[in-house]
């Protein structure tokens, strides 16, 4: 009996402190600062400006080093007749299950802290951040903006945030795994890149350099003390480096950063079904999207040979290494440098066909989202000054209805308001003519002269 007791008792107390965790995770996000959307007044025009530029060298990139790394390049009559409609359809396949996959991971993270289905509001809140990360160097835009969206549209702020920064590192820490995967698997197919060296030695250093913010979140839960004497001896080093202005601030954020990581594990682990969920889903939108230019080169015919799932994974590879070396430049969405290393990545194997299977691929997984996002920007512009009319005209209505309800007093003191007391309707009847009844005594007292 007392094992029994003894048991039960330590279950509870595990109980207990898993709940205490939960709650504290919850109270983590939920004191997160909504951030405002402010327009800037100055040099308005240079992100814009910056953006334009890195789309345009980059088109010059892929057409200069077409021609210069690989074959002869196919016109676009030559080429659109070499086209295999049914690998096209697969093409537009795997690119509508890249979309949907990373729609359904907010789908699923907003059911685990929602317990209810927003399909739409995933689909918005993805689509919106992948515009604001295509357009903002090192893709920094598009969380403030998804919190600021799911804020306004009803979300508390500790919501909002739990349900973006939630996503955020399970995708970051999938698109880690996948890449060293598939780059560790496949290092002999940079032999057939004349420029494989540099993808392969860039490559590393950009995923060392994506790698550092995981383990060191990781080693902040496991080794706290240690993480957090280090964390201040670096900040300590950017300080004097002058690359960071405010130590304390510093030290702030990066411990929020750490809290948050750890808030979002312990909020899925509570939910493993979700948990599951959001993993897969992470693990098959990121292997998609780095298998993705096999799809577009085998519609093109660019594959001199039948090719199966080994090339698949050699495209993986190759995606990856270029990938990750692009992921240090500070342009919008990596432009130019990605436009660059991908066609040093894929010049052995799209042959002739290289300069449209970079241009179809880049407007697939690039150009798509910003054209989806000025789309969004222009229906909710339209929809705001239509929403604004109609408001207007029905204020214009009910100022027009108010004007005979103040002079006919005969309609006003026997009208009933909706949803209110008979007797509190009829005591505000009588104690409107009661008032006209003294006002109209004493108009006529003023008129009437003193008998006195």
């Amino acid at each position: 009996m007392e094992k029994n007791v003894h048991g039960s008792d330590r279950e509870e107390k595990i109980k207990d402190r898993k709940n205490a965790r939960l709650e504290s995770a919850i109270e983590n996000f939920q004191n997160k600062e909504i951030p405002e959307r402010t327009e800037k007044k100055k040099n308005k025009w240079l992100g814009p400006l910056v953006l334009l530029l890195s789309i345009g060298i980059g088109v010059f990139l892929i057409i200069q080093m077409s021609s210069s790394l690989g074959e002869e390049q196919l016109s676009f009559s030559e080429v659109f007749a070499s086209v295999k409609w049914q690998n096209a359809a697969i093409a537009v396949v795997a690119l509508v299950a890249i979309i949907l996959l990373d729609i359904f991971k907010y789908v699923v993270v907003l059911h685990a802290t929602t317990h209810k289905l927003h399909p739409l509001i995933g689909a918005k809140t993805a689509l919106l951040g992948k515009y604001y990360d295509n357009i903002t160097p090192f893709s920094t835009g598009g969380q403030p903006m998804q919190i600021y969206y799911l804020y306004k549209k009803g979300f508390g702020g500790g919501l909002s945030s739990a349900v973006v920064m939630i996503k955020y590192f399970f995708n970051t820490t999938a698109w880690l795994l996948v890449a060293f995967v598939a780059m560790v698997f496949n290092t002999a197919v940079l032999q057939r890149v004349e420029t494989g060296n540099v993808l392969l030695i860039a490559g590393w250093i950009g995923w060392a350099l994506n790698v550092c913010l995981p383990v060191f979140l990781i080693l902040f839960v496991i080794m706290p003390k240690m993480a957090k004497k280090l964390t201040a001896w670096l900040i300590r080093v950017a300080y004097k480096l002058k690359i960071v202005k405010d130590k304390e601030r510093a030290m702030k954020k990066a411990l929020s950063v750490v809290r948050d990581f750890r808030s979002s594990f312990v909020i899925m682990g509570k939910r493993p079904v979700h948990l599951v969920l959001l993993s897969l889903s992470c693990i098959a939108e990121l292997a998609l999207t780095f298998a993705f230019p096999y799809y577009i080169i085998r519609m093109f015919n660019g594959f001199q040979v039948d090719a199966g799932l080994s090339t698949m994974f050699e495209v993986m590879a190759l995606n990856a290494y270029a990938a990750f070396a692009a992921s240090v430049v500070p342009t919008p969405g990596n432009s130019g440098a990605m436009e660059g290393l991908i066609t040093m990545a894929f010049s052995a194997m799209a042959g002739a066909t290289l300069m449209w299977v970079i241009f179809t691929w880049r407007f697939a997984v690039y150009y798509i989202y910003i054209i989806i996002g000025v789309g969004l920007t222009v229906f909710n512009f339209l929809r705001n000054i239509v929403r604004s009319r109609r408001a207007a005209k029905q204020q214009q209505l009910s100022s027009g209805n108010a004007l005979p309800a103040k002079t006919d007093t005969s309609q006003r003191s026997v009208q009933v308001i909706v949803d209110e007391d008979p007797v509190s309707s009829t005591q505000t009847a009588e104690n409107q003519l009661s008032s006209e009844e003294k006002a109209t005594s004493a108009q006529v007292s003023e008129h009437t002269p003193n008998k006195k």
